[in-house]
């Protein structure tokens, strides 16, 4: 179900690019499923760049905190499976 509230689908595309990047790596196939994604939501594709560049700038204790955050979808300790200082 497409959210009506703009918020909504804002949130959605912003947990999609951090379970992106949770890995510490931009795959060209997930990249693209978010693009794919927020034209979907009829939210303009360059959300997904502004997502990516905002992520990259955030100080590390925070990452940590995405990381945390985007392993809860899919049962992964992204903590534990390596430093994410690299996204």
């Amino acid at each position: 179900v497409i959210p009506e509230d703009p918020r909504e689908k804002f949130d959605q595309i912003f947990e999609l690019v951090t379970m992106m990047m949770a890995d510490g790596e931009i795959a060209k196939e997930e990249y693209a499923l978010c693009k794919m994604i927020s034209k979907k939501l009829g939210v303009n594709e360059d959300v997904v760049d502004a997502f990516v560049l905002y992520i990259i700038q955030i100080p590390h204790t925070n990452k940590a905190k995405i990381n945390s955050s985007a392993s809860k979808y899919n049962n992964y300790d992204y903590a534990k499976s390596k430093d994410k200082t690299d996204v």
